[in-house]
């Protein structure tokens, strides 16, 4: 069982859309609600829905920095995964990876 508020080990692949690319990094995300996943609503409404925030992590998986980045939604969709099972925990794809 995971304590409220214990970070869950997961794996975010995300893609720029209009490229179709995919990256992955590894992120240490919260679970609130449930003992088997990580809250996604920061990924559904929260900062993490904004491109601005997911173009800097699509960038950072490839090793890049950026300094300038533009507030927009629908460029970049996610994809989260338990690296332990394979288990989906939330996913905007409209295909799979």
């Amino acid at each position: 069982m995971i304590e409220e508020g214990k970070q869950i080990k997961t794996n975010v692949y995300i893609r720029k859309n209009n490229t179709k690319e995919i990256r992955k990094i590894e992120m240490n995300l919260y679970g609130f609600d449930s003992d088997t996943c990580p809250e996604t609503w920061i990924w559904e409404e929260g900062n993490y829905s904004c491109d601005c925030n997911r173009e800097i992590f699509f960038e950072r998986a490839a090793g890049f920095e950026v300094e300038e980045v533009e507030c927009s939604h629908f460029k970049y969709s996610i994809k989260l995964e338990d690296p332990k099972t394979g288990n989906i925990f939330y996913n905007e794809f409209d295909e799979e990876i």
